[in-house]
């Protein structure tokens, strides 16, 4: 590794470190769930394979013990405002990645249940809007389907959003593979380096 990618690696932007940070995150809990560790812990053990050191993770741990019910609304109600953003916003919004974080927090406090319960009654609030809109729309006399493509378009923003966002764990490796390209001369609008031509 040369120095001009270590330089290079500190002009990422703070978009993508909280991309990358998010998707980790998710990631870590997903797997720190399935051995029965929480979150962080799986985020030491990691840290500490990389011979980083964690030791800092169990005041982090602790703080959060403690606060857990706190962790949890706060989590929750992040998780419904960047859920309702996902299905407003572009797919390249940071929407998704706030979803991922949420959904780690939740696990780091123990509350995966609850996370299972808001994803329920957002689908059932969902399924009932949709039902009663539509009941409402034919009683007076609209077609059913004028209005269910734009919330079919808003839902198909969803999946989406959360793919891209599960993709940002491997930016830093897109951005390594991408480095000699741009050190080549090489740009977006620029596919080819061409030199100047007299």
């Amino acid at each position: 590794m040369s120095l001009d990618t270590v330089q290079n690696f500190f002009r990422l932007t703070l978009d993508n470190v909280y991309r990358f940070v998010c998707a980790l995150f998710f990631l870590l809990a997903i797997s720190a769930g399935s051995e029965g560790v929480t979150p962080l812990q799986q985020t030491a053990r990691l840290l500490s394979w990389l011979a980083i050191p964690a030791d800092w993770l169990g005041v982090v741990e602790a703080w959060l013990g403690e606060r857990s019910d706190a962790l949890i609304n706060v989590s929750t109600l992040g998780l419904f405002i960047a859920f309702c953003a996902c299905l407003t916003e572009s797919w390249l919004s940071r929407a998704g990645a706030t979803v991922l974080l949420a959904i780690g927090f939740l696990i780091q406090a123990g509350a995966a249940v609850q996370f299972l319960w808001t994803v329920g009654t957002l689908a059932a609030g969902l399924a009932v809007g949709i039902v009663a809109v539509s009941a409402v729309r034919r009683r007076l006399g609209f077609s059913a389907t004028s209005w269910l493509s734009p919330v079919f378009s808003r839902l198909q923003n969803l999946a989406p959003s959360l793919f891209l966002a599960l993709l940002g764990a491997f930016g830093p490796l897109m951005w390594l593979v991408g480095e000699d390209r741009a050190r080549a001369g090489e740009t977006r609008s620029t596919p080819v380096h061409v030199s100047q031509v007299n």
